[in-house]
C-alpha cells in the first residue's frame, strides 16, 4: 500500500495548484477554459477564486464514460508511466473498490453547480463541434 504521507502530499499539491489557478483567474479579464477534474470538495476554493476577479460566466463541460472504462484508461496511463509523479503512488486496488473516494470520481455526478452543464460522452471519440456550438450559445449568459 502507498505511504499515507504520499496521499497527503498529493492532496496538498492539488490544493496548492487550485490556489494558483484561483490567483491566475482573478487577474484575467478575458474568457478562460480551465481543464481540470474538480471534486465537489473543491467548490469553496473555486467559488473563492471566482469572487476575486471580475464577474465570471461559468459553464461546466463534463466528460463522461462508464466507470469501468474510466478506470481502464487510468490504469493504462499508470502502466505506461504517463501519470505525473506529483499524484503519488496509489494502491491500484483502491481505485476499483466501489466504496473508495477514487471510484466515486468516475461514478458520481461531478457538477459543481456553478453554471450551465454540457455533458459529453467520451466512451469513444468525442465530437467537438457540438461542444463548441454549445459554449458559444451560452457565452455571456449570466450563470453565477
Amino acid at each position: 500500500p502507498p505511504a499515507p504521507h504520499a496521499r497527503q502530499s498529493s492532496r496538498t499539491l492539488g490544493a496548492a495548484a487550485i490556489e494558483v489557478l484561483r490567483a491566475v483567474l482573478a487577474g484575467l479579464r478575458c474568457d478562460v477554459i480551465v481543464d481540470n477534474l474538480f471534486r465537489p470538495t473543491d467548490l469553496p476554493l473555486i467559488q473563492g477564486g471566482l469572487s476575486r476577479g471580475p464577474e465570471r460566466h461559468v459553464l461546466e463541460v463534463l466528460c463522461e464514460c462508464p466507470p469501468e472504462l474510466a478506470l481502464e484508461r487510468f490504469f493504462a496511463r499508470i502502466s505506461a508511466g504517463d501519470r505525473h509523479p506529483g499524484h503519488g503512488h496509489d494502491d491500484p486496488a483502491e481505485f476499483g473498490n466501489p466504496t473508495s473516494d477514487w471510484y466515486s470520481l468516475v461514478r458520481d455526478d461531478l457538477r459543481l453547480g456553478l453554471g450551465a452543464v454540457c455533458r459529453i460522452d467520451t466512451s469513444g471519440p468525442a465530437a467537438l463541434t457540438p461542444v463548441v456550438t454549445w459554449v458559444r450559445s451560452h457565452r455571456g449568459a449570466r450563470t453565477t
